[in-house]
């Protein structure tokens, strides 16, 4: 299964010779690079779990779950072939279309009124940057938005998402400190009014770029998304689209070809096969499920009347990691 290797060696940090009983976590597998290779996978007509590949993540064992796949490996099966739809295209500017499940519970949340919620899932990055064109920044920002149908998303009052021709707002925003008494204490007075804050999702604003001017060499590049709009893993790709358009690069054809409208309509249809069985399965085993594990609480989550979430940094050395 040489495919097999070739697609595990493509994504570890390290090229390593692998032996049938390596442990490709402790390589440097990651779960990230785990589902991804699924979805690879699953393309070609090959569906195992996450799962399964979790319960004994070695290549010997992987071997075996794909031994039954192994006349889809390296190209895909015709059943794949029969089922595949294309989620390329035009997109059809203010037509409403579902939700994802995430999505939805995303939007519940940041409701007000819900417990532990009127908070948005949203990312929030700076970075110090150094000779930062606000002017190139800008036409850069600008051409992401344009590229990314996704960047230009409205989420409605009825639970339903359209994409918009143009953007929320076409301009980063830009904050000059250099006259600045106290230019650190600006930048904590940003970062506490942007880190949480919660876009207008109803009018169509999902993310955006600050640049804050520090001097006449010295900026910090804040980046902030709703997660409504992008996953973990579109977080690199915009921030490479907006690095190469910053540098007068071409981007991608496909990215702004890809239609999540269709994308959602084929995964709905799909889904719908198994989602009768699923139902039933999970209808016989909540009688026997045990309730959730009372956890010891600083506070009742009622009690708790605004949410904020700080980021917690611990360091382990090198023994202490091993043996975790």
């Amino acid at each position: 299964m040489d495919w097999l290797i070739n697609d595990i060696t493509e994504l570890m940090p390290v090229k390593a010779e692998l032996h049938d009983s390596d442990n490709l976590l402790g390589l440097g597998l990651t779960s990230l690079k785990i589902m991804k290779m699924v979805n690879r996978w699953r393309k070609k007509g090959i569906k195992i779990s996450f799962g399964k590949l979790m319960q004994d993540p070695t290549l010997g064992a992987w071997k075996k779950l794909l031994e039954k796949y192994s006349d889809a490996a390296g190209e895909k099966s015709e059943t794949a072939k029969a089922e595949e739809v294309s989620v390329f295209g035009n997109i059809e500017y203010n037509k409403k279309f579902p939700l994802t499940d995430i999505q939805y519970a995303y939007k519940i949340g940041r409701e007000d009124g819900r417990e532990l919620g009127g908070i948005g899932c949203h990312a929030y990055m700076e970075f110090n940057s150094k000779n930062i064109d606000k002017d190139k920044l800008d036409e850069a920002w600008y051409k992401v938005l344009m590229h990314h149908p996704m960047l230009r998303v409205r989420f409605t009052d009825d639970g339903m998402q359209e994409i918009c021709e143009q953007p929320y707002n076409k301009h980063i925003t830009v904050i000059d400190l250099r006259n600045s008494e106290n230019v650190e204490a600006e930048l904590l007075a940003i970062r506490e009014k942007l880190s949480h804050r919660r876009f207008n999702i109803e009018l169509g604003e999902v993310a955006a770029i600050t640049l804050c001017i520090i001097s006449d060499t010295d900026s910090r590049v804040i980046y902030d998304i709703d997660l409504l709009s992008a996953d973990v893993m579109s977080f690199s790709i915009i921030l490479r689209d907006l690095a190469d358009a910053y540098l007068g690069k071409e981007l991608p054809e496909k990215a702004e070809q890809f239609n999540f409208q269709k994308y959602i309509e084929v995964q709905t249809e799909k889904e719908e096969k198994n989602r009768e069985a699923a139902y039933q399965y999970w209808q016989k085993r909540i009688p026997d499920m045990p309730l959730c594990p009372e956890l010891p609480l600083k506070k009742a989550p009622s009690e708790v009347k605004q949410t904020k979430f700080t980021r917690r940094i611990i360091r382990l050395d090198r023994n202490e990691w091993d043996v975790l």
